[in-house]
């Protein structure tokens, strides 16, 4: 039977997998996770360092710099359509930690962001 337990974050949960490589999970397997996923999976959402705030749209070419959209602006308020964000650019904002679902959110019709349509 499994235990129920509140949501984690996914990084948070990442890190304790990987705490645990070697002894209960198999450190090639959890590489082999991270790498595919990235640190920051799609859909999570994410607060960069100048202060916008948006959804990760996918894993960027390294793991802890995803592409993002973001929908909130510095200024707390909302964008009118998403603003695309490559952190892993030099001149790019960066992560700066996992945020909880924002209620901007239903503004946007999330499949859009990854090419879905309505």
């Amino acid at each position: 039977m499994v235990a129920w337990s509140p949501a984690t974050a996914v990084r948070d949960t990442l890190l304790e997998l990987l705490d645990q490589s070697g002894t209960l999970y198999d450190r090639e397997m959890l590489s082999a996770l991270i790498n595919t996923i990235g640190i920051y999976p799609a859909g999570s959402f994410v607060a960069l360092d100048n202060g916008e705030r948006g959804v990760v749209i996918h894993r960027g070419v390294r793991n802890a710099h995803p592409m993002v959209a973001v929908i909130i602006k510095a200024n707390g308020q909302p964008t009118a359509r998403p603003l695309f964000r490559d952190t892993s650019q030099d001149d790019a904002p960066s992560v700066a930690t996992l945020e909880p679902a924002s209620p901007y959110a239903k503004r946007f019709h999330m499949a859009s962001l990854w090419g879905y349509e309505k």
